[in-house]
């Protein structure tokens, strides 16, 4: 174990359980995943990642060698709980009833990939990465164990789900649901009453090094779906692309996953003439590079939860843009302060856009802002609550 204040007690064996994508995946939530399992393997844990990605196992962050990974890909799921069957067994007189056994049997089709996992391992704390596994392993494992229910979305975006109705309430009063910031725990509140919630941001380092804000370059990074709506950027941009020639945008992400919402969007920047100026560059294994060399960052997703990405464009001092009413955002960025909001037209945007193009100062003025907003989340601090959490919870 590491020195410090758990130097003294037993290692704990932590499993993680995700079913997002893992191989090669850059999204926010994997990074915050195998950050966690590193950490925790660093201060002397022994933690098992468990997922399921027919792609294959190469992470898409570095992973320690000590840290384990089990995918469970290979492992069939039974034919009575594919697509057509499960539809046909859940066959009822009303909607609602049919995608409440749906919902059931998905859970079961679920805990059959799994089953071989959960059975071997040992655990003496789970940490999930999504609900539905918080609800496999309650109703379908009936484990004992204790449970850390991560929520990394906004809860607006769970309470539209269609099965969350009737397997959100598997995990009431079960275990620790962990929420990135305070403003979510009402509304999940009603989805799980009686769990209990802790707030625990994710872990953003604060490099040496800060842009110069110097270079006529407006860079967003995540992966291109509609959800994070880059086409708000590109016709914002083009509102102003003959007024400051020399500006550009680099748009850094996946471009794969929802393919057509990357076609419109390329069509649009030929369209518009931007083929050289308006770039989709795909994904980075150098996101604090990209930072380092912008001075915006344009970040107008629809919602999020914690958006790693904006707080690492702040932690590298580069003043950001976001929207007014993105939840997630709206409580990280103060208007004028540390950062610019937008209402969600391009009108707006590029308003916002414009001002940090053609100012300089209030660029620096913003940027450090920003650099000092986010010292709160320096790992140190995040990863002691953790710890703490856990051993809390182990009983240690």
């Amino acid at each position: 174990m590491k020195e410090g204040a758990y130097a003294n007690k037993k290692a704990l064996r932590i499993v993680m359980l995700t079913t997002v994508r893992f191989n090669r995946s850059k999204g926010g939530i994997e990074k915050v995943m195998i950050n966690m399992a590193n950490e925790m393997s660093d201060r002397g844990h022994q933690v098992t990642i468990v997922y399921r990605d027919g792609n294959g196992d190469e992470p898409g962050f570095p992973l320690k060698d000590k840290v384990k990974k089990v995918n469970c890909a290979a492992v069939q799921t039974p034919i009575l709980l594919r697509g057509f069957a499960r539809n046909l067994r859940s066959l009822s007189f009303t909607a609602e009833e049919f995608h409440r056994k749906n919902a059931y049997l998905k859970l079961k089709a679920m805990a059959s990939r799994f089953k071989n996992a959960i059975e071997r391992i040992e655990a003496d704390v789970y940490i999930t990465y999504e609900p539905k596994l918080t609800c496999m392993l309650l109703h379908e494992f009936k484990t004992a164990k204790p449970i850390v229910t991560t929520i990394h979305f906004s809860p607006n975006h769970l309470k539209h789900r269609v099965d969350s109705k009737w397997l959100l309430p598997l995990i009431a009063g079960k275990g620790v649901v962990q929420v990135l910031q305070k403003e979510y725990i009402d509304e999940l509140k009603q989805m799980m009453p009686g769990s209990d919630f802790v707030v625990i941001p994710n872990a953003v380092d604060v490099p040496e090094m800060c842009s110069t804000l110097k270079r006529p370059l407006i860079v967003s990074i995540g992966r291109v779906v509609g959800l994070k709506n880059q086409i708000l950027i590109e016709k914002a941009f083009c509102l102003l692309k003959d007024k400051y020639p020399e500006w550009n945008v680099e748009i850094w992400g996946e471009k794969t996953i929802e393919r057509a919402t990357t076609e419109i969007l390329e069509k649009e920047v030929a369209a518009n003439g931007l083929t050289q100026r308006f770039v989709l560059k795909g994904p980075t294994n150098v996101v604090q590079d990209k930072l380092l060399n912008a001075s915006i960052f344009a970040f107008p997703s629809k919602h999020e939860a914690f958006p790693l990405s904006l707080l690492e464009a702040m932690a590298a001092g580069v003043p950001c843009i976001g929207l007014k009413n993105c939840p997630g955002v709206n409580s990280i960025i103060s208007h004028g302060v540390n950062g610019l909001l937008s209402e969600d037209t391009p009108e707006s945007f590029a308003e916002c856009l414009e001002l940090l193009m053609r100012d300089e100062e209030l660029r620096i003025r913003l940027g450090k802002e920003a650099r000092n907003s986010v010292k709160q989340y320096k790992p140190d601090v995040i990863w002691k609550r953790w710890e703490d959490l856990l051993y809390g919870l182990v009983g240690h």
